[in-house]
């Protein structure tokens, strides 16, 4: 068949028309790609504007398929489709991790198109869908993402880039990607750069602990009384505190960090998912107050040959001379022979008697700090620092020691070493925050002191029913890299943890609870030291119980008699020097978070169950399991010449009640002398004098300090300055519950060592 002339002359228009108009098209997709880079090297040479596309009215997918993974609009290759029918597996140990991948998590870990959450596994090159309960997925205008990059991100993210487009960088996500704060609208400009990979919207379900978890998702209220610490993102300090305030929560305190300010706050029971739908707010876990977590231990781990000598030989000559370390904990008393002159505490000399403040120097620390770091009452700290740098000079006055070596001797590991000791407070934990123990140390090593070398400091405490990788753990792995990040510089740090003492094992080293190291000893960069026994054969019997002997005399009359039952208690604990401790915490850490079996904790293990050590002239061998009742006001206000009043009830089982005037964050740093009065069953009077700003009342005491339980006591606090003192006041009542049998034979083994061990 011929076609005719005219139909050629119409193919001929037509392929004309189609030409001119691909023509056209090539001419505005290169305009467009020309101005996309010219917008781009403007940016990133500081010149020009970047026009960022405005959203219309029904928005972008990104900012509304919020439980869905947004892509790289020009990514060339295929896309790798979901097989949407598999079903996902199961996970018992973490049953609200989201995933949209039945890709096993140690294969997941190795993949470059992976974002790795505490709560989520994301396969960005998926399809499938999180399934991101309604009520916790991110606002349509949220200003927080994830952002994942094919190549190093500052390689396809440049920061003047970012700089310019008012895009901040908050922290590091695995795999390949960023926690970013950004306008929505730049994100839709970010997210069509070449070697984006995805763009993630941050919604509120990613930033819960996975302990509160299981209460968000089913809207479950939180007990009475809980305490809340929370990060908000950089530069967002007011608007959270008005937030905060806004949802009715008290706020405890208030910390800077390297990610953003830290709060602690009183909360409701309804305000856990409102708090997690701010989205100012980075990250919502517990608020955990901190809990405290050797004559043969120099041989053990192999910087003494020879346990035995009488003089300050070390392995290789290596002594500690001329090495700073410093000790988080309870105090450390500077006045024992084996320590003496070999003390510092943050603002004091050793021979200062008198608690003083300490600001810290770094940008944002709000709260100063009543230190007193070279006095010890509790004992736990001194015993940390004889382990860590004993002269062992009062070794000879021992000579009982049980299973110990011939003429054995009680230095330490590096006997010739200086202390810095910083208190850490037990009982209120929000008001010493780790940055701040953090910055103090790093001040005093690199600033006061003028030294190079990074510091080692011990830390031998955790925060209780903490397993998880959170606040605490990442903020101890930027400071071993930079202790103050806002000194010009990078002032590191080399921070040691005891693993914790939640290991629930049995005798033999072995069972126990996987995954129970104890945050901050959780963390990637800080050394982990878990426990194992001391060999001592300690075959010391004591009364561990009555069983009843029924027996009939010559008379016939039948007699009942309690017969005691005597156990080898401590024999358990002290017949191996290789068995773990049983109550040592177990690794590993993030089972079935960073890979099936976890991140390999703890590091090392260390003798730790019976060790000798110095003693603090201020500790008394304890006579059963104490506890302890806390109660703070703050912001108390108390103008010049009057009295603020309060009342403490004390239990018939108390041992000691203390009462402590603290710095407020809005009070002077230094508060003057307050005197506080006190009496039993009425108020005080000026005449009722116990002692000035901190006093203590304890069963041995001398009158007024005597305590006298199953009653009610009066205090009064003073100001006798010329201007109104704004402080907070903290109670504490110390009950004591009767063990006598253990802690009886543990008091005789202690008796054994007396005066300085």
């Amino acid at each position: 068949m011929r076609l005719s002339a005219k139909t050629w002359v119409i193919i001929a228009i037509l392929l004309m028309v189609l030409g001119v108009y691909c023509w056209n098209l090539g001419n505005r997709v290169q305009e467009d790609k020309q101005r996309e880079a010219e917008a781009v090297s403007s940016a990133m040479t500081g010149t020009g504007n970047v026009k960022i596309p405005r959203l219309n009215g029904a928005g972008q997918p990104l900012l509304t398929q919020l439980n869905q993974t947004t892509r790289h609009a020009n990514q060339a290759s295929p896309e790798v489709s979901a097989r949407y029918q598999e079903p996902l597996p199961e996970d018992p140990l973490h049953p609200h991790r989201l995933r949209n991948t039945a890709v096993g998590v140690d294969q997941l870990v190795r993949l470059n198109h992976v974002l790795l959450l505490n709560n989520a596994l994301i396969d960005t090159s998926s399809r499938r869908a999180l399934e991101i309960p309604s009520h916790l997925q991110a606002p349509i205008r949220t200003r927080s993402y994830l952002i994942q990059t094919d190549k190093p991100f500052d390689e396809v993210l440049p920061a003047r880039l970012l700089e310019q487009l008012a895009a901040n960088k908050v922290s590091y996500i695995p795999n390949n990607a960023w926690l970013v704060r950004a306008d929505p609208d730049v994100m839709t400009h970010l997210k069509n750069i070449s070697g984006v990979r995805a763009v993630v919207p941050y919604a509120p379900y990613f930033k819960i602990s996975e302990s509160l978890l299981p209460l968000a998702v089913g809207r479950t209220e939180l007990e009475s009384g809980t305490l809340l610490s929370l990060t908000v993102f950089p530069d967002e300090s007011l608007a959270a505190e008005s937030a905060l305030h806004q949802l009715g929560l008290q706020l405890i305190n208030r910390t800077d960090s390297p990610f953003g300010d830290q709060y602690v706050v009183h909360a409701t029971p309804d305000s856990l998912i409102p708090l997690a739908n701010l989205d100012l707010v980075q990250w919502v876990e517990p608020w955990h107050q901190r809990e405290l977590a050797n004559d043969l231990s120099r041989g053990r781990v192999a910087v003494d040959t020879d346990a035995s000598n009488l003089t300050n030989e070390n392995h290789h000559g290596l002594s500690g001379s001329g090495v700073l370390i410093n000790i988080n904990d309870s105090g450390v008393d500077a006045t024992h022979p084996d320590l003496i002159g070999r003390v510092e505490s943050s603002g004091h000399s050793q021979n200062n008697t008198n608690p003083g403040l300490v600001p810290t120097s770094s940008a944002g620390l709000v709260s100063a700090i009543r230190y007193s770091g070279h006095l010890d009452s509790v004992g736990h700290g001194t015993h940390v620092a004889g382990i860590l740098a004993s002269s062992g000079e009062n070794s000879p006055t021992i000579t009982n020691i049980i299973n110990s070596a011939t003429n054995a001797n009680f230095h330490g590991m590096a006997p010739e070493a200086e202390l810095l000791s910083l208190t850490i407070d037990l009982l209120s934990g929000p008001l010493e925050s780790d940055e701040e123990l953090q910055a103090l140390a790093a001040e005093h090593n690199y600033i006061t002191e003028g030294r190079t070398n990074a510091m080692i400091s011990n830390n031998s405490w955790n925060y209780p029913n903490s397993q998880e990788y959170g606040l605490a753990s990442a903020s101890f792995d930027a400071a071993v890299r930079d202790a103050l990040p806002y000194v010009e510089g990078e002032q590191p740090m080399v921070y040691v943890f005891s693993s914790g003492n939640a290991g629930n094992g049995n005798q033999s080293g072995r069972g126990g609870s996987p995954g129970s190291i104890l945050a901050p000893a959780t963390a990637k960069n800080v050394i982990t030291v878990g426990a194992i026994e001391t060999l001592r054969f300690i075959t010391n019997e004591v009364v561990t119980g009555f069983v009843d002997q029924i027996t009939t005399n010559d008379m016939g009359v039948v007699e009942t008699n309690q017969i005691p039952v005597l156990e080898k208690a401590f024999l358990a604990d002290t017949d191996s020097a290789t068995e773990v401790a049983s109550f040592s915490s177990r690794g590993n850490v993030g089972i079935g978070i960073e890979g099936e079996g976890g991140r390999f904790k703890p590091d090392v293990v260390a003798p730790g169950t019976y060790v000798v050590s110095t003693r603090s002239k201020d500790w008394e061998s304890p006579e059963g399991l104490q506890n302890t009742i806390l109660n703070l006001r703050e912001g108390i206000s108390v103008n010049p010449g009057e009295l603020y009043p309060i009342t403490v009830f004390v239990p018939l089982d108390s041992v000691e009640v203390r009462v402590r005037i603290r710095t407020n964050k809005d009070a002077p740093l230094d508060l003057p002398d307050m005197p506080v009065y006190g009496a039993l069953g009425r108020f005080p009077t000026t005449e009722d004098f116990f002692g000035l700003n901190t006093v203590t009342l304890a069963l041995d005491s001398q009158a007024p300090l005597n305590l006298v339980p199953g009653n009610i006591y009066f205090f009064s606090i003073g100001n006798n300055s010329e201007q109104t003192m704004v402080f907070d006041l903290e109670t504490a009542v110390v009950t004591e519950e009767e063990e006598e049998g253990f802690y009886e034979g543990l008091a005789e083994l202690n008796e054994g060592l007396e005066l300085h061990y």
